[in-house]
């Protein structure tokens, strides 16, 4: 799920970047669409998104699809984001906005996986941390002798252990 969550939020710049041009191509003026939630938008945030909803339908469709996506996800109840998945899996394969079309095909290729985070309750967000952070590790071992160093460096880093440092107070004692 948290992937499907990066590759969304990886297409909405592609997304823009295709509506500007279009907007430019049509001469017409800029239009910033909020992706706020739409319970945390203000008044004047509204009001754009209801003059994008009359001028941009396109970019309009685009932010519905990625609010009926956050809902989805947030669901907690199986059969309703099941049928949820489905209908809004229909949408995005018809909405003629190929970035859309494109996480469309990527969702339905994880739909179990989507859907069985649902029904655990549980998701990868935390194994996805401790990879980013080896990662990060692997990249600060290239001048380290041997692997063995660059091990002990990550288990290291990932674990609880705190060691106490001379000359230096213990904060987490």
């Amino acid at each position: 799920m948290y992937r499907t969550v990066v590759g969304l939020a990886r297409m909405i710049p592609e997304l823009l970047l295709l509506l500007k041009q279009k907007l430019k191509q049509n001469r017409s003026r800029s239009l910033v669409l909020p992706w706020a939630k739409p319970e945390h938008l203000t008044n004047s945030q509204r009001l754009r998104l209801e003059m994008i909803a009359t001028e941009n339908p396109k970019l309009y469709r685009a932010y519905q699809l990625k609010e009926r996506l956050r809902i989805l996800l947030k669901s907690d109840n199986l059969e309703d984001a099941e049928r949820e998945l489905k209908s809004w899996l229909r949408w995005a394969s018809h909405c003629r906005i190929p970035v859309m079309y494109a996480l469309g095909q990527k969702i339905r290729r994880h739909a179990e996986h989507i859907l069985n985070t649902i029904r655990l309750g549980m998701s990868n967000a935390r194994i996805e941390a401790i990879n980013n952070k080896i990662k990060l590790i692997v990249r600060k071992a290239y001048g380290f002798r041997n692997i063995e160093n660059m091990l002990d460096m990550v288990y290291l880093v990932c674990s609880d252990l705190h060691i106490p440092l001379p000359n230096r107070k213990c904060i987490a004692c």
